[in-house]
């Protein structure tokens, strides 16, 4: 993949993510609070990860390898803090 190509699939899956975001209100006016939940972590982990991926030049294939492979990126966050799970709790 292209550095222009993974531009585009970087921002068309954070249009994906933007839409999931907004599909997680329906569910939860109506109380489906799981669905909600399975809504926002499809927004954020699946969506939002993926595009990070992109940027950094890695193009994610497997759902279940997608922590692995932002834990190996520059960009994760874990890897400008110090190895405690305090920064969970900021």
């Amino acid at each position: 993949m292209t550095n222009d190509n993974r531009k585009v699939a970087a921002a068309l899956e954070m249009d994906e993510a933007d839409a999931a975001l907004k599909a997680v209100r329906l569910p939860l006016d109506a109380g489906l609070y799981n669905d909600a939940l399975s809504r926002l972590y499809y927004a954020v982990y699946y969506d939002a990860m993926t595009a990070l991926l992109l940027t950094e030049g890695v193009e994610p294939r497997l759902h279940r390898a997608m922590a692995t492979l932002l834990a190996r990126t520059s960009s994760c966050p874990a890897r400008s803090r110090p190895p405690t799970s305090s920064w969970l709790l900021d």
